[in-house]
């Protein structure tokens, strides 16, 4: 960022400890570390699995290949650890942590913007396969709903 003239140093913008590099921003500063442990600890409990934790699984939402899971799993998986970079860039400036429960919430919402595209396009079994296991997790109470937690709707 010095480098553009948007800032006078080069510190991270979050926690002002370390050089601010896009791998540090979006990976390793100490206010995210939490919402990527907990990201990555939901998802292989949510499908057990084994993902670790690394910058090309939560920068890039790169999955090893030897995982074996259904496609749209894989797919969902993808969109979860983006989605994480996403909140991240959104509060960049901030000092604020981004948060997993913030992170639920955006998927939550996603999941209704979703539901809506699927069925319009009479995909809604689509839908039910791709959000399935996140939707039943969160809706079995096996994780606070929030308000904005849509239900399954067939």
């Amino acid at each position: 960022m010095a480098r553009l003239k948007l800032r006078d140093d080069d510190m991270c913008w979050s926690c002002h400890k370390k050089v601010g590099t896009m791998l540090h921003m979006l990976h390793n500063c100490d206010i995210i570390k939490d919402l990527w442990e907990k990201t990555v600890s939901f998802i292989n409990e949510l499908f057990n699995i084994s993902l670790i934790k690394s910058p090309a699984l939560c920068m890039l939402g790169i999955i090893p290949k030897e995982l074996r899971m259904h496609g749209l799993n894989r797919q969902w998986c993808r969109m979860a650890m983006l989605t994480g970079c996403r909140i991240i860039v959104r509060q960049w400036k901030t000092t604020t942590p981004s948060s997993f429960e913030h992170w639920i919430e955006v998927m939550s919402n996603t999941a209704t913007y979703e539901q809506v595209i699927f069925r319009l396009s009479g995909r809604q079994d689509l839908f039910l396969k791709t959000w399935s296991p996140f939707l039943d997790y969160i809706n079995n109470g096996q994780y606070p709903r929030t308000e904005t937690s849509p239900s399954i709707c067939t």
